[in-house]
């Protein structure tokens, strides 16, 4: 268990020092507010909302009510970064958002779950930090397959100009099959709603050949975006790896995990 812990630690170290590594890119609100480009604030609210908002479903199965799951997750998020919004707001991105993210779940009675995320994002150095509890509708039959359902309340932090409230549910079906009585493989599918509630703060800037500053703040924008997972799980005794697919319109999001079960 002490082994499994210290490698577990080790990834999440290495992972962490990477992003800090390189240098962040800037999420400059400036030009799409100065403007008054709404539709343009929503695509980036939304995209960031994709990133740093809920993400990987995961299996139905809950822990159970003395289970605890200490896991790494590492997502890449790929975004159009030719259009509008992100040549007024970073016209050095190249397309993808990657993000870091450590979660941390607890096992409840009555098949409830109750999880906490952390997630770094080096572009923009911004982060986000959630609350989850998931229920298991259906679990545990030998013909049937897990069903859960899932919510959970994100909010984004390190861009000043910046306010965001993301919110998901998440329906997810899965299906445990043992390998050899020591390995468990699972798939499992799920629809995901994200709704994004974002709006600026009053941003400062110069017009041209102005000596004052001029201020503008972007009324409140809600976004709703539709999502289907897909993912596989592979459980070794108390060590499990998975990669997810999420879907999202023109939006693509792929999360690996490697996680400790106690």
């Amino acid at each position: 268990m002490k082994r499994r812990i210290r490698m577990l630690a080790s990834i999440m170290l290495l992972c962490c020092w990477l992003p800090a590594a390189s240098s962040a890119d800037d999420i400059s609100l400036t030009n799409i507010v100065r403007n008054g480009l709404t539709s343009e604030f929503e695509t980036l609210a939304g995209d960031l909302g994709e990133a740093l908002g809920p993400k990987r479903v995961g299996p139905a199965a809950s822990l159970g009510a003395l289970g605890f799951d200490l896991s790494l997750e590492v997502s890449n998020t790929l975004v159009r970064s030719d259009s509008s919004a992100w040549r007024n707001a970073d016209p050095d991105m190249n397309g993808s958002l990657t993000s870091l993210q450590l979660q941390v779940r607890k096992g409840l009675p009555f098949s409830f779950e109750l999880g906490g995320t952390v997630t770094y994002m080096p572009t923009g150095d911004m982060w986000g930090i959630g609350l989850g509890l998931k229920y298991a509708l259906i679990e545990g039959y030998r013909y049937i397959p897990d069903m859960a359902v899932r919510v959970s309340v994100f909010t984004a932090l390190g861009n000043r100009d910046l306010n965001m409230l993301m919110v998901g549910s998440d329906f997810v079906i899965s299906k445990s099959f043992g390998l050899g009585g020591a390995v468990a493989f699972v798939p499992y599918a799920g629809y995901s709603l994200l709704y994004v509630r974002a709006t600026t703060n009053v941003v400062g800037y110069f017009d041209d050949g102005a000596t004052t500053p001029s201020f503008n703040v972007l009324p409140i924008s809600d976004i709703v975006r539709h999502r289907v997972s897909l993912g596989v799980e592979v459980k070794v005794t108390l060590v499990s790896i998975g990669i997810e697919a999420l879907l999202s319109g023109g939006i693509q999001t792929i999360t690996t995990r490697v996680g400790v079960d106690f």
